[in-house]
């Protein structure tokens, strides 16, 4: 009977240490996941914020800087562009933008409508270098703003969506 209550006692107690690992390490590993998903809305979120900031800023350098714009026309070889001065920076920093979101986001609406904001800035170049600069019609200005609006709301609905 003593042997008995020996081996019992000893065997609960291993149950108890093996039962006690067991919930640490399920609790470890959904803390763990929970870091991991706060990362990747973090993640998520800079990109995102990253790209409007980009895009914003891009807008406001066309509208008041004073700098030389050149129009190239179309041809067979080159659909044309505008040539801007001082650009650089601003296509690097929203080429950045986008490429994080590529990485981060598993929506393709969002990777869309940032597309969309992209051509939006080239039609936007395309009208500063035709009206010039502080001429460019309230009515674009106003377009455009709606359309970074509406990005920010979609970066607002798929940062609510799970990770």
């Amino acid at each position: 009977m003593d042997l008995l209550v020996a081996v019992s006692g000893s065997v609960f107690a291993l149950v108890g240490v093996l039962l006690g690992g067991l919930i640490a390490a399920r609790s470890q590993r959904r803390s763990q996941e929970a870091q991991n998903a706060f990362l990747l809305r973090s993640e998520r979120r800079d990109a995102l914020v990253g790209l409007l900031a980009s895009v914003r800023g891009y807008r406001r350098f066309l509208m008041y800087a004073d700098v030389r714009f050149e129009t190239v026309p179309p041809s067979d070889v080159s659909k044309g562009t505008v040539l801007v001065e001082g650009r650089q920076p601003y296509d690097a920093a929203m080429d950045e933008a986008v490429s994080r979101l590529l990485i981060v986001t598993g929506s393709a609406t969002v990777i869309e409508e940032a597309d969309r904001l992209r051509r939006r800035i080239n039609e936007f170049m395309v009208i500063r270098a035709e009206y010039g600069r502080g001429a460019i019609p309230n009515e674009v200005i106003r377009e455009f703003r709606d359309a970074e609006h509406r990005f920010a709301e979609l970066a607002r609905a798929e940062l609510e969506r799970p990770a």
